[in-house]
């Protein structure tokens, strides 16, 4: 897979490009903010252990859109900011499939049967398949768009040269995990 790029990728909408250009100008920006200002609320609930978190469309829950994301309040604030960059990046680069979601939420809610839905359920109710070459190709798309969100390349190489290397104080620096800063460069082949 090429290395992402929000200059690039033309599934970016324009207005979205300019709100991310922004954010990653600067290290210390905060997610809520980067999602309030793309029209999504971020909550915290009790999921499962194996659940990171979700989005999923809820015209109650106060955003602009109508969309909100959710993440696992049980897990570290390394691995919660993931989670939000990484749903952050199926609203931005999986739009078709955000907006099959927001009709399916609208179509129950036209019925007197509305079940209320866990992730897994969401996911089954949209064919969401982690076995399919699509579904994890997209997971994939996300979790790239979360490492540049949360590890701009502007940022993070000269970062890397200036700690010469220090994956623990990087991870400490850009609030992630270390494996993810490993990832990253990886995906950078800074080495």
């Amino acid at each position: 897979m090429a290395v992402m790029s929000f200059k690039y990728d033309n599934r970016i909408a324009e207005d979205h490009r300019d709100l991310l250009r922004r954010h990653c100008t600067s290290i210390d920006n905060d997610l809520a903010d980067l999602a309030r200002d793309l029209g999504l609320k971020v909550f915290e609930e009790d999921l499962m252990p194996y659940q990171d978190g979700f989005l999923t469309y809820d015209p109650s829950c106060g955003s602009a859109t109508g969309f909100k994301i959710v993440v696992n309040s049980k897990h570290n604030l390394s691995r919660k900011r993931f989670s939000v960059a990484h749903e952050i990046g199926h609203f931005v680069l999986h739009r078709n499939d955000v907006e099959y979601l927001k009709d399916k939420v609208a179509a129950f809610a036209n019925t007197s049967f509305q079940p209320k839905l866990n992730r897994v359920q969401e996911r089954d109710t949209l064919g969401f398949d982690y076995e399919s070459l699509e579904d994890r190709a997209k997971e994939k798309e996300a979790n790239a768009f979360a490492s540049v969100l949360l590890m701009p390349p502007n940022f993070f190489k000269p970062s890397f040269i200036r700690l010469n290397g220090d994956i623990e104080t990087l991870a400490q620096l850009f609030v992630v995990s270390p494996e993810a800063v490993r990832r990253r460069i990886r995906e950078l082949k800074i080495l």
